[in-house]
């Protein structure tokens, strides 16, 4: 295996279930978020959503409406010269999709929390924060969700389509993510936004499709009674119980066009 500074890659793992293909890329369930911030993201989100103050809507299985995204590397992402092509079409296909899936299952006029990362060590450029950090991309993709124009808040970074408000993040790769009292930060924005739904993403350098991640693992953070954090020496895993919620969104998303309302869940 090839280790890199976010954790090791798992090349030699078995690919997880296909869910959809969208944009000629499938998309596959994952039972490895690796050991850096992207896993330490999923680990956030799942335990805000199981806690007291969650205000996460759930779906017809009792499963919160959080997820994880492993977004592939492309030739930007590394800083390779980029082909002529739309860089974000795969990616605003599977939000899409994702957003399409949990609508019937979210209130009118919910909230969504959409988090990319930004780049770090070999990653000059990394596509969930451009994506993320681009609101003229995210309104095409609730716009797509939606089915209706979709209205950007530049000033609180939130897309509004049909009954719905996105706030989108790019959040940083290191502990300030993971900062409590930190304006901005994962916890931060889960206690002040209050969303019904949680979509956060991250870069995949190993791998040619999008990767669901459904085990939120704790491998590499240390958690205690402050801040969490990240270390590199080897900690004691925690698990918690898969989370599909976001799995079966894409796949049912997928199967369907914009349906105009709520209500008839698939």
């Amino acid at each position: 295996m090839k280790r890199f500074e976010d954790g090791l890659s798992d090349e030699g793992r078995a690919e997880g279930e296909v869910i959809a293909e969208i944009a000629g890329v499938p998309v596959r369930t994952s039972d490895n978020a690796g050991s850096y911030y992207c896993a330490h993201a999923w680990w956030t989100v799942t335990g805000w959503a199981g806690s007291d103050d969650a205000t996460a809507a759930i779906d017809h299985e009792g499963e919160p409406l959080v997820g994880f995204l492993h977004v592939p590397a492309d030739p930007e992402t590394t800083g390779d010269p980029a082909p002529e092509r739309d860089r974000h079409a795969a990616l605003r296909e599977v939000v899409a999709a994702a957003l399409r899936g949990w609508l019937d299952h979210l209130p009118e006029g919910a909230r969504v929390l959409l988090t990319g990362f930004s780049a770090f060590a070999g990653v000059v450029d990394n596509p969930t924060g451009a994506f993320t950090g681009d609101l003229g991309e995210v309104a095409r993709a609730v716009a797509l969700a939606t089915g209706s124009e979709a209205l950007v808040d530049v000033a609180t970074g939130a897309v509004r389509g049909r009954g719905l408000e996105v706030v989108s993040v790019v959040l940083p790769v290191d502990d300030r993510s993971l900062a409590r009292s930190r304006a901005g930060s994962l916890p931060e924005l889960l206690a002040r936004v209050r969303p019904h739904a949680v979509l956060s993403m991250g870069v995949h350098r190993v791998t040619d499709h999008f990767r669901v991640e459904v085990v939120p693992t704790s491998a590499g953070l240390v958690v205690g009674e402050g801040d969490a954090r990240h270390s590199f020496e080897p900690r004691p895993v925690q698990r918690r119980g898969d989370v599909r919620s976001l799995a079966r969104a894409i796949a049912r998303g997928s199967s369907r066009g914009y349906s105009g309302g709520r209500g008839g869940g698939a």
